[in-house]
């Protein structure tokens, strides 16, 4: 094939077709209007001899051929964006723009506000936005590049399109309210096991390791209360004569605000790890590395205090 021929804009919009899966999303996307759109996939189907997209429950399915495409076309592209005209170094003061984290509520608790601290001193501009993002609905939205990075205890992302790295590792601990009227100064595995507890939800990350950790050991808990965020359940502690169990770090700063007490966990605590993930077809902008060096330095420096 001749490429000096081809118009090489089709191949931006067979890649929006394929995150859309919808021609009207995708030419708004592109900020053309549909019927230019339509145009443009009528090119890519007379050129590469398929349908390529067929209508199918409301939604533009790839054939099987198209599918043959997606990740060369990624590849492709991704390079262009990141390799050939990508500016270098990334200048955050003069480029203010908007990163997107998905993380657990601790994690909001535990990276934000030095985050935050540090984007207004060096770069005002510069919007950080986060969501709590369900797990079914996380690779896809990160494969769409809707989302830059999920931050907080990650331990379901391993498949191959993402990369990871481990910030921090930590155990757990127990919170117990300070006037409690059956545990004092210490913890014991009967008094965990005898007493009602707070707990997360099933399908909240932490709580889901915890639970399975216990599990393991065959400990059973009373759970009295099941809450969908975990950063809340400090207050309720302070407040009521329940127990809870929580990544160290979120325990350790609830007992400065809270009238609780930290205790160790009376069986082997497992490890947590704070970990932030990347898509790997973003791996190399650099708007992002510079990002995620950032969300690892400042919480490591934290925690070193």
């Amino acid at each position: 094939m001749d490429l000096s021929r081809v118009d090489l804009n089709l191949l931006v919009v067979l890649d929006t077709i394929f995150e859309t899966e919808n021609l009207t999303h995708a030419a708004s996307r592109l900020g053309v209007s549909q019927p230019t759109l339509s145009s443009s996939l009528n090119k890519l189907r007379l050129l590469l001899g398929d349908e390529l997209f067929v209508r199918s429950r409301g939604a533009m399915r790839p054939t099987e051929r198209a599918l043959q495409f997606r990740e060369p076309l990624r590849e492709i592209l991704d390079a262009v964006r990141f390799e050939i005209f990508a500016r270098a170094p990334f200048d955050p003061a003069e480029e203010p723009g908007t990163f997107t984290i998905s993380t657990t509520d601790f994690g909001e608790l535990e990276a934000l506000p030095d985050i935050i601290t540090f984007l207004a001193q060096e770069a005002p501009g510069v919007t950080v936005r986060t969501i709590l993002c369900e797990s079914s609905e996380l690779p896809k939205a990160m494969d769409a590049g809707e989302i830059d990075l999920a931050y907080g205890y990650f331990a379901d992302l391993n498949e191959a399109t993402f990369h990871q790295q481990v910030i921090l590792e930590h155990d757990a601990a127990c919170l117990v309210r300070r006037d409690h009227p059956r545990i004092g100064q210490t913890l014991t595995l009967d008094d965990y096991r005898d007493a009602a507890h707070v707990a997360a939800s099933p399908g909240n990350r932490i709580g889901d390791i915890i639970s399975d950790s216990l599990r393991e050991q065959g400990i059973e808990r009373r759970i009295s209360l099941a809450m969908s965020h975990s950063v809340y359940m400090p207050f309720i502690v302070s407040k009521t004569e329940l127990v809870a169990t929580l990544p160290r770090p979120a325990a350790e700063q609830a007992a400065m605000l809270y009238p609780v007490n930290m205790f160790e966990t009376p069986f082997p605590s497992p490890k947590l790890q704070l970990r932030q993930v990347w898509h790997r077809r973003f791996d190399k902008s650099p708007r992002l590395k510079w990002f995620r060096r950032l969300v690892a330095q400042l919480a490591r420096e934290a925690a070193r205090y």
